[in-house]
């Protein structure tokens, strides 16, 4: 049972299913599609100005070599999608959106966070754009 209670409840999902929850944990992680591969290639577009010096310099991310982090998620997490899967919440000044069992591993490709954290996972967000993350680049302690 989820411990945790928010100050605010905006949004609460219906509780992750043993089946959802099962599938989730089996698929997060897995190698990238040739199809997320095309859809993030496509989304790299140079930045800079063909006037710009920086122009030529410009590289595109390669997704072909990333990978999710293959840790296990911490067991208060998994509480918390049979609580919630997903929502928006508030403790204090805290504010927290948290991504659905589908929506988790799109999102973290779609932050690019293989490539820039790799380790990282993110699970929700502030509402201002930044991430609340699990680092999963070594085994789970306490």
């Amino acid at each position: 049972m989820w411990s945790i209670h928010f100050e605010q409840q905006f949004v609460k999902s219906l509780e992750a299913t043993d089946e959802q929850i099962a599938n989730f944990l089996k698929t997060w992680n897995i190698k990238l599609s040739e199809q997320e591969i095309h859809e993030i290639k496509q989304r790299q577009v140079n930045p800079f100005p063909k006037s710009s010096p920086f122009y030529d310099q410009y590289k595109p991310l390669d997704p072909v070599s990333w990978h999710l982090p293959q840790g296990q998620f911490p067991d208060s997490y998994m509480d918390f999608l049979r609580y919630s899967n997903g929502g928006e919440f508030q403790n204090g000044e805290r504010y927290f959106q948290f991504f659905n069992t589908k929506d988790l591993r799109e999102m973290n490709l779609a932050y690019e966070l293989p490539e820039y954290m790799p380790g990282a996972v993110s699970f929700a967000m502030d509402g201002c754009g930044n991430h609340y993350m699990f680092d999963m680049r070594e085994e789970k302690r306490n």
